[in-house]
């Protein structure tokens, strides 16, 4: 069996915390599935998956790609001309 490695957040790919595009690319399938069914789960849950997905986002930690990745560094130079 081969190890995964450690959960990570993909704020790449983020919406809101990227803990649901860190958790497809940990499992290997698409972010659409993983969105979906947490979105359907929080609907179903009273709360309480809103609040494990809250401490996925505060454990996990960025991908090392992800790390003090800023504005300048994708090219937005931040200014409003």
């Amino acid at each position: 069996m081969t190890s995964r490695g450690k959960l990570t957040l993909d704020k790449a790919n983020a919406k809101f915390l990227g803990v649901c595009a860190g958790l497809a690319g940990y499992l290997g399938i698409e972010i659409l599935w993983v969105r979906l069914a947490a979105v359907v789960v929080t609907l179903l849950g009273s709360g309480i998956p809103a609040l494990v997905y809250l401490v996925i986002a505060g454990f996990a930690g960025a991908r090392p790609q992800d790390r003090g990745s800023t504005a300048a560094d994708q090219g937005s130079s931040g200014t409003i001309r």
